[in-house]
């Protein structure tokens, strides 16, 4: 089949759960044997020089804002806004012929046959929905059969069957921890659910929120379920390896400090997480690897590097160290080692449509502390130490748990089989099964 997928969080430099979705569902589709076109919204010039496309195509985004400089950014964009007043979009092809060198941004990258591109795209689409609470139509010379949309867009292209990825209902389920226009959000997923040929989520939770939320019928959303998948060059390092790289990058020792991922935002429930491990017995630190986010201050305002130091006697010297650890962003590779040296990781979000930290750490074997509830009980059911995330007292009784140690090797192993519940095969073969339906 020839499928094209949105990249509208591919395009972000710093990763996400929903662009790591987006980037192995191409990889997917194209391990099936599909052919696959991605569709961008860079604000690039308009040319007719192929080899000019390409650069433009994957020129540093400052880079164009300052080429456009005599157009303001917003007119620009307000421009792109203007021109989907008609409703229709006909997207740029850039031929990608590997005259760019691009291997610097290779891990960001889809898999792909074709790239199309039509600037600010998915900010114009938007803004129509909001105005006219209509979806804009994609006219492309040879439609795909399959569009699949990775987020909730008002998008469809025409003469194709469109599936919609819904995640998570978060700004309907938890409207205190986003930014989003609710009413908007609202109306755009129940004009997907009416107009869509597939739902697709992400695990049997988010599937009842659906059904139950948006008035789904059951037999439209199909729950596909999400993997994840390493390169062996970053997970065949020996402990010893391990070691060394965790001391000389980072100054950590393996097995002694404890590990989030995520963004600092409300829903991720890190006040509640900082206070527990504050208050724990803990003189491991724990690694906060991820970026502010909306309300950032407020989870954090527990934290104080000062107050929070820890200090011990070593022969005649006593030494302070940091009781928590902030990484703002980390290269893929150095993540998969923070998550290999771990003692365990700390997960317990208030709400997620999958989790996807939780399944990189059980597959890559490390222990896992996270919420009782939703997705995340789903997902690492049976092998995981489960808390009740509003319990700032469970989350604390768990971290200590963890500092004792003797479940650690079992939890290790339950969850590596549980993760195989979710490997690539897996869900390639439910995801085959919802294109195949649509295919008669």
């Amino acid at each position: 089949m020839k499928v094209m997928i949105d990249a509208y969080n591919l395009a972000l430099t710093k990763g996400t759960g929903v662009a790591t979705y987006a980037r192995n569902l191409s990889r997917s589709l194209k391990d099936m044997g599909h052919e696959v076109s991605v569709l961008y919204d860079v604000p690039m010039a308009k040319t007719q020089n192929e080899f000019l496309k390409e650069v433009l195509f994957f020129d540093h985004p400052d880079a164009r804002m300052l080429a456009g400089a005599s157009f303001d950014h917003f007119f620009t964009r307000l421009k792109s806004v203007v021109a989907t007043a008609t409703g229709h979009v006909s997207p740029d092809y850039i031929p990608v012929k590997g005259q760019v060198l691009s291997q610097h941004i290779e891990s960001r990258l889809p898999s792909y046959d074709h790239i199309y591109n039509a600037p600010h795209l998915y900010y114009a689409s938007l803004v129509y929905f909001r105005v006219t609470g209509r979806f804009i139509t994609i006219k492309l010379d040879d439609p795909p059969d399959i569009a699949h949309w990775t987020y909730p867009l008002p998008l469809r292209i025409a003469g194709a069957r469109n599936i919609y990825t819904i995640h998570d209902l978060v700004p309907l389920k938890l409207p205190f921890t986003t930014l989003d226009d609710k009413q908007s959000y609202l109306g755009l997923c129940q004009k997907i659910v009416a107009t869509a040929d597939a739902v697709v989520t992400v695990s049997e939770n988010s599937k009842r929120d659906i059904c139950t939320l948006l008035g789904a019928q059951s037999s439209l959303v199909h729950n596909t379920y999400q993997s994840v998948s390493f390169p062996e060059k970053f997970t065949s390092s020996s402990r010893h390896e391990l070691t060394n790289l965790l001391n000389n990058m980072y100054g950590l020792k393996r097995g002694e400090y404890f590990l989030y991922l995520g963004a600092i935002e409300p829903k991720k429930n890190v006040g509640r997480l900082l206070e527990a491990f504050l208050g724990s017995d803990s003189t491991f630190p724990l690694v906060m690897v991820g970026s502010d986010a909306w309300l950032a201050e407020n989870e954090l305002s527990s934290w104080d590097q000062e107050l929070t130091s820890h200090f011990s006697i070593q022969g005649e010297k006593i030494l302070k160290s940091r009781r928590v650890i902030r990484l703002d962003y980390v290269a893929f590779a150095n993540v998969i080692s923070l998550i290999r040296g771990a003692r365990a990781l700390l997960f317990p979000s208030l709400y997620e449509g999958f989790g996807l930290p939780v399944l990189e750490a059980m597959t890559l074997g490390t222990p896992v502390l996270t919420s009782d509830n939703g997705s995340l009980g789903e997902i690492s059911h049976g092998a995981a130490l489960q808390v009740d995330p509003y319990d700032t007292q469970a989350i604390r009784h768990g971290i200590n748990n963890l500092l004792i140690g003797s479940d650690l090797a079992s939890m290790s192993e339950k969850g590596l089989t549980r993760a195989k519940n979710f490997s690539p095969t897996v869900v390639n073969q439910r995801l085959n099964a919802v294109y195949q339906s649509l295919a008669h």
